[in-house]
């Protein structure tokens, strides 16, 4: 094979060397010995470099640049500029207009018609249009034809250059038809940054007590920096000199003044405006707390504050007012006057001055409590009342019933206040009586009993003929007694006796005979006439479902009932027929046969059996599938084969690639034996690739051999 051949004779690049430099203008390198070379049907060995950046040990490059096939220097060597410019490609639109472009035959077009002349690239720079010609030397278009430039790229490299202040390494690589060979790293390298600085915030503003800041500088990576305070009342606290990016702190003495002023700090050659506002006013209260009688009385509080600082005084409660001093400047004093508690609850207030607080605490009065009803009784069918408390503000009081059925509005109060009790109807025939406690005092109220009264429902029921149950509810007070009875031996109920409203359940045995039965109920002196219904046909088919093989064969089934009941069997499908027991009359059985399956698939057909469904199901015939051959290996171009199916008439397959590179070119499904044939693309790789088909479930694998790899260049260095 040609790729082979090239991979035999192709040489690895020679290493990029050089020592470690800064800002680095070129890289060198010398050419693989193949630069030149073709294979026998006349491709070049080699159609381009790549030169690739690394950080330094990093195993993937960040960039990789192709340089096309640069035709070396006059000392052998290939020489790339870093730094390059102008407008690159295989299209071009000039500045007057015009379309260049390349053919895939390397003919110049301009505007579509050619220009005589023949190139890989295009570069328009600085107005005139360059090309890198097939003996990879640049032309310049003259507006008549091409003439001869330099051997060297007229506008440089057109790489984009790695980032400033990072050590970087580089590699260069030789690609041709049959692979790519990577020459060794070359010398370390590096772009130096250049210094600019910023600083935030650049106007603070800080407060006029005695505080401080920060400045965070930003700068690049080696870049240094100083702080320096211009004002006496500024000091730098951290970060008087540094490198890149860092914070600088800063502290102010306390504002002796109550006007703001400024002062300046310089960090990184940057001035920064510092602002501090004036000194405030300060006040004092004394004493911060202090107690008033209960019975109420006056009292003073003193304010302490810098001459000129005014004032003014404030409480916060109606019961604590202010007399004199309710406004001032300076020290000076705040007369108060408290009125009388009169709550059981301690109280306390606030005076507020200058922002700051003083309290005032006053104790509240002894308890003491009084407690009245509206009434000691209710009726029967339930009622209401009230208790009223008599007590001094403050005072909390509880309130509770020792029954259920006499029930409170609130669990209790405070001070002058009333609780409301509600009792629901009594439902039994006996008196009763519950005690209320509120504020300590107890309350009797009494409740008559109801009547006996008696009500049942329902007062008419019916039971299905196999027997059953149902409940009689009684309706009465409670206590009042009661009793249930059946006039019928098939009907019976759970309990003789009872007392109050409940439930009475009553049994049916299973109605044997055909007709309806009835019988009556008794119970609380009320009469429940019930029904039950005649007994009906029921059956039960076995099995529920049959099981029958591809070649055809015969099942059977029963059905069970009482006697007198009829019953059909009947199948909806040809290939399935009731062979006996088509009709019936109580117990019994029936057959069905069913014919051969000759389909590839399984078939079902439900039967209806006494009014049940019978699902019979019968399996498929059998397919099974063969392929020959099962490995196949074919040359590294583009290749065909046949694969040869085998399996039973009727049976449907399918045939699949499993890779890109493997197609099925006919036969991809079918019923019944079959060839399929496939193609293999070209392998472009140097290495053997498999991929496999699958047909009719069987897998066939494809082998394809590798194509071949080119030789290194020599070698490659950046210098300056």
């Amino acid at each position: 094979m040609m790729a082979s051949a090239v991979a035999a004779v192709l040489l690895a690049p020679a290493v990029l060397n050089a020592q470690s430099i800064v800002n680095p203008a070129s890289a060198v390198f010398t050419p693989s010995p193949d630069h030149n070379a073709t294979a026998a049907d006349g491709t070049p060995l080699v159609a381009r470099y790549d030169l690739a950046f690394y950080l330094v040990g990093a195993a993937q490059p960040f960039q990789v640049t192709s340089l096309g096939k640069p035709a070396p220097a006059s000392d052998g060597q290939i020489h790339i500029a870093l730094i390059g410019g102008g407008t690159r490609g295989t299209t071009i639109t000039d500045s007057a207009g015009a379309v260049w472009t390349i053919r895939t035959d390397n003919q110049i077009l301009r505007n579509g018609v050619s220009t005589g002349g023949a190139g890989f690239q295009l570069l328009y720079l600085n107005g005139t249009m360059y090309t890198e010609g097939l003996d990879h030397q640049w032309w310049r278009y003259t507006g008549s034809g091409w003439t001869f430039h330099s051997a060297t790229d007229p506008g440089g490299s057109q790489m984009s250059l790695p980032s400033s202040g990072v050590v970087y390494e580089s590699r260069v690589s030789a690609v041709g038809p049959g692979g790519t060979s990577t020459s060794a790293v070359s010398n370390t390298f590096m772009f130096s940054p250049a210094c600019t600085y910023a600083a935030t915030p650049l106007t603070p503003t800080i407060a006029g007590t005695a505080s401080g800041g920060t400045v965070n500088v930003t700068a690049p990576a080696g870049c240094t920096w100083t702080a320096r305070s211009n004002a006496t009342w500024l000091t730098i606290s951290t970060g008087a000199s540094g490198t890149s990016n860092g914070p600088v702190t800063y502290t102010a003495l306390a504002n002796p003044s109550t006007s703001a002023r400024t002062g300046t700090l310089t960090v990184a050659g940057l001035t920064i405006s510092v602002t501090q506002t004036g000194a405030q006013c300060s006040y004092g209260l004394s004493p911060a707390t202090q107690p008033a009688p209960t019975g109420g009385g006056n009292g003073t509080l003193g304010v302490t504050s810098a001459t000129g600082c005014s004032w003014t005084a404030a409480s916060n409660a109606t019961w604590l007012r202010i007399t004199a001093g309710g406004s001032g400047s300076g020290n000076g004093t705040v007369s108060l006057t408290a009125d009388a508690n009169t709550s059981s609850v301690s109280r306390t207030a606030t005076i507020t001055v200058g922002g700051q607080t003083a309290s005032v605490t006053q104790a509240g009065v002894g308890c003491t409590f009084s407690a009245t009803s509206t009434t000691t009784s209710v009726a029967v069918a339930g009622g209401n009342g009230t208790v009223s408390v008599t007590a001094p503000g403050g005072c909390s009081w509880t309130a509770s019933s020792n029954a259920t059925w006499l029930t409170l509005s609130s669990a209790g109060g405070s001070g002058n206040g009333s609780v409301n009790f509600s009792a629901t109807a009594n439902v039994a025939s006996t008196p009763r009586s519950a005690t209320l406690t509120v504020a300590g005092q107890p309350f009797t109220i009494t409740q008559p009993g109801t009547p006996c009264t008696f009500g049942v429902t329902p007062t008419a029921a019916s039971v299905a003929g196999a027997g059953g149950s149902g409940t009689i509810t009684v309706t009465s007070p409670g206590g009042c007694a009661w009793t249930a009875a059946s006039d019928s031996a098939w009907l019976t109920v759970s309990s003789a006796n009872g007392s109050g409203s409940a439930a009475v359940t009553f049994n049916a045995a299973a109605n044997t005979a055909t007709t309806t039965r009835s019988a009556t109920l008794t119970v609380a002196g009320q009469a429940i006439a019930v029904s039950q219904a005649g007994a009906a046909c029921s059956f039960t088919v076995t099995p529920t479902s049959q099981s029958l093989p591809s070649g055809g064969g015969d099942a059977t089934g029963t059905v069970t009932t009482t006697a007198g009941c009829t019953w059909t069997a009947t199948s909806p499908a040809s290939w399935l027929t009731i062979m006996s027991g088509a009709n019936g009359n109580g117990n019994g059985s029936y057959s069905m046969r069913a014919a051969p399956n000759t389909n590839s698939n399984s078939r079902s057909a439900t039967l209806t059996v006494a009014g049940r469904s019978v699902t019979a199901t019968q399996s498929a015939a059998s397919c099974s599938v063969t392929v020959s051959p099962t490995t196949v290996n074919v040359a590294d171009t583009i290749s065909t084969g046949t694969i040869t199916l085998s399996t039973g008439a009727g049976c449907a397959w399918t045939a699949a690639s499993n890779a890109g590179w493997l197609t099925i070119t006919s036969g991809s499904s079918g019923t019944g034996p079959a060839t399929v044939t496939f193609r293999a693309g070209r392998n472009s790789q140097n290495k053997t690739r498999t991929g496999t088909l699958t047909i009719g479930g069987q897998t066939v694998t494809i082998t394809q051999a590798a194509a071949g790899t080119p030789k290194k260049p020599k070698g490659v260095r950046v210098v300056t």
